[in-house]
């Protein structure tokens, strides 16, 4: 068990050692790339989420922008809703006006026609 190494046994062993320093080196290059990857996807991460910081402001402002509008539109159709209930007020207003004076035609001229037969006899 502990005697002199043979020429095949340092041969078994140089090929032991070869394959040990090529799995090394697979493993040396293995996690080389896995860094790089990882650096990587650390650059995308971080492009991400200024990318993301960019957009939820993006829609933050539409949001706003939005709601302001929405309010506009709501005190413009409040204001319309308003204006019509006036106008139809002032048209019955003017309906009425005018059936005074037509009443007020019809009197005056009974009221003339009236004078005129009183005038006559």
């Amino acid at each position: 068990m502990f005697g002199t190494a043979t020429i095949a046994d340092k041969h078994l062993l140089h090929e032991t050692l070869d394959g040990l320093k090529s799995t090394t080196s697979d493993t040396v290059h293995s996690l080389n790339s896995q860094l790089t990857h990882v650096k990587k996807l650390d650059i995308a991460m971080g492009i991400n989420a200024m990318a993301i910081a960019n957009l939820s402001s993006i829609v933050k402002d539409i949001v706003i922008q939005s709601h302001n509008k929405f309010q506009q539109v709501t005190q413009d159709m409040s204001w319309l809703n308003v204006t019509l209930r006036n106008y139809s007020e002032l048209y019955t207003i003017i309906r009425q006006l005018e059936f005074a004076v037509l009443q007020l035609i019809y009197q005056t001229d009974e009221l003339i026609g009236a004078y005129c037969r009183y005038k006559i006899r």
